[in-house]
């Protein structure tokens, strides 16, 4: 069947259809100007027969043409239909990576979300270890206060019960002597137990403000002891994320074809690869080479365009580099997700010089879109992060 997507085959069937109508027409002519003839001349037995033959050869080629000519429109209807159904399927692998970039769109919103919560975290952290510190120090000044007033307290006592005795004392001495008046000594007896009524009420003061003073301290300390667990339980959680932040994960890229194709590769993967971490509550940092890098004990993520036969472009690609199992090697394929080869091609590359090899990967791209939402990628992401985790030195 004749492919019509194809421009050689659209050209051939628009001129084989051309020379079709011409010769049907051209024999249409022969036809008539056969009957024109022979009604002007009065044809013979041997020309009649010789007509009749030649009418017969031309009208079934008439045939034979009209069905060639059915056939074609019938193939260019089938043609119709599969390139609907082309469309269609485009329409469809369309909405696929639509919904797959609204996804994404979502997991970066995600984590942005995090980021801005452990941001917020740590700002109430230090407010609360700041708050707890000024609780803190009221609490110290408090219990000095308490000490000083109990110690002021105890002295006062002990001058009121030594002064208290004191007028015991004098009463007595006064009771024995006959020279007083009786009226004096009823008004000095009466002033002295003012001042022992009046040293008792703020003897008493003295014990309520140490009640409470005493109150507020045990309420203080009470405080203290929850915002220490607080503290405590918020440190050990920013300790956990700091140690887990902390935990770097070195990686190196290198490109042995220096084109700005591989520049942007590099930036594009070390932004995927970064988000992907960056979930796993991991920094990932990445050094780009564009000679072979000396350290081999990092992985190493190398750059290969497939431009030609599979097989020569990855050996180009590492012709420089020692193969072992900490390098990745990244196939680049500028098509279309529908031109996709189908195998992947760690399956292609089955010679002994591939097999030291840590890993072979498929990333499919177009210079419009970059590196866009599909299987192969998805797959050859999650095995990148695997690669890099199994091989990875964290600092």
């Amino acid at each position: 069947m004749i492919d019509i997507s194809k421009p050689k085959e659209q050209f051939y069937f628009r001129f084989h259809f051309q020379k079709v109508n011409i010769d049907y027409r051209h024999i249409n002519n022969q036809i008539m100007a056969k009957k024109m003839g022979n009604e002007m001349i009065k044809p013979t037995e041997e020309n009649q027969n010789m007509t009749a033959d030649v009418s017969s050869d031309l009208n079934r080629q008439a045939e034979d043409n009209q069905k060639h000519v059915k056939n074609l429109i019938s193939q260019l209807t089938a043609a119709t239909g599969e390139n609907d159904k082309i469309n269609k399927s485009l329409q469809d692998e369309n909405r696929l990576l639509r919904a797959e970039n609204k996804r994404k769109d979502g997991n970066i919103s995600v984590l942005q979300e995090e980021v801005h919560k452990l941001k917020t975290k740590d700002t109430k952290v230090q407010k609360e270890y700041h708050k707890l510190s000024e609780t803190e120090g009221k609490l110290q000044k408090a219990e000095k206060t308490i000490k000083f007033l109990r110690k002021e307290n105890d002295d006062q006592d002990r001058n009121y019960l030594k002064t208290i005795q004191d007028l015991e004392d004098k009463l007595s001495e006064l009771s024995r002597e006959p020279k007083i008046e009786e009226g004096c000594f009823i008004d000095h007896h009466k002033s002295l137990e003012d001042q022992v009524k009046h040293l008792t009420i703020e003897n008493k003061d003295h014990r309520d403000r140490i009640d409470t003073l005493e109150t507020k301290c045990r309420r203080l300390q009470e405080l203290n002891s929850t915002l220490e667990q607080e503290r405590n339980t918020l440190k050990q959680q920013i300790d956990t994320w700091v140690a887990k932040k902390h935990s770097t994960v070195h990686i190196q890229m290198y490109a042995a074809v220096n084109k700005e194709l591989c520049d942007k590769m590099m930036t594009e993967l070390e932004n995927m690869l970064s988000m992907q971490f960056e979930l796993n509550d991991s920094i990932i940092e990445i050094e780009k080479y564009k000679d072979p890098p000396p350290d081999s004990r990092v992985p190493l993520i190398v750059i290969c365009i497939n431009a030609s036969r599979l097989g020569t472009d990855v050996n180009q690609a590492l012709s420089h580099v020692n193969r072992s199992r900490t390098i990745a090697v990244v196939v680049l394929h500028h098509k279309e997700y529908h031109a996709l080869p189908r195998q992947p091609s760690e399956k292609m590359l089955i010679g002994s010089d591939y097999k030291h090899i840590g890993a072979i990967v498929d990333i499919a791209y177009l210079t419009t879109k970059g590196v866009y939402p599909c299987d192969m990628n998805e797959k050859s992401l999650d095995r990148l992060v695997n690669f890099i985790k199994v091989n990875s030195q964290s600092k």
